[in-house]
């Protein structure tokens, strides 16, 4: 019972000492609830993101792999998410391809599905794969779960349509981009008077009749 409370007392003061950015503190009191199987992935999971916001990326792996291996945590799905994050900061597209599909095949209801799906069609992005990135866009685009990315999604979607040379989808997407937020559709102002111009250029043309 006093091992309980001293680990219950650890986590309450680890908590407070976060809420308060004192991060030294709080890591101090996560290094002895590492002892504790009830709180273990806690400390695992607070040392593994201040791992991976200093860029300590190894550090930052191992400890979430270690939260993966558990038989039971609460934290898994987060683990898998930047477990995913990290192989494509990394560069190994591959890899992180994998790691994010398992955060909503595996999780479908977890809150980090929607943020997975979005990495996931980045990361196609990157790799080349227009399709699977666009058809990515396009469905979290839709999903009313994902309204908080709706500006970049409309943005990936109009630069995919101008790339795709698709006039019609471009000015659905500048429109609904106006719609969200004028700033950034006002990148696209010139590329979408290009596409103006060139369609009034190119009128078809009547062949006059021989006489």
């Amino acid at each position: 019972e006093k091992f309980s409370d001293k680990y219950k007392k650890g986590y309450y003061k680890s908590i407070a000492y976060r809420e308060k950015g004192m991060t030294a503190e709080a890591q101090q009191e996560e290094t002895i609830l590492l002892e504790s199987d009830k709180y273990k992935d806690y400390a695992l999971v607070n040392m593994a993101n201040d791992y991976f916001n200093e860029k300590k990326y190894t550090e930052a792996e191992k400890n979430y792999q270690e939260i993966r291996n558990m038989e039971s945590s609460s934290f898994k799905d987060l683990a898998i998410f930047q477990m995913g994050n990290i192989c494509a900061l990394k560069g190994e597209n591959d890899k992180a391809v994998v790691e994010l599909s398992k955060v909503f095949v595996l999780y479908p209801e977890s809150m980090y599905a929607i943020p997975a799906k979005l990495k996931l069609a980045d990361v196609y992005d990157v790799k080349g794969e227009a399709a699977k990135a666009k058809k990515g866009y396009k469905e979290l685009l839709e999903n009313k779960n994902a309204s908080e990315y709706k500006e970049y999604l409309t943005e990936k979607m109009l630069f995919i349509s101008l790339k795709e040379n698709n006039k019609q989808e471009a000015e659905k997407y500048y429109k609904q981009l106006q719609k969200i937020n004028k700033e950034t559709a006002a990148k696209y102002d010139e590329f979408m008077k290009e596409e103006e111009k060139t369609e009034n250029n190119a009128q078809p043309v009547k062949k006059e009749e021989e006489k």
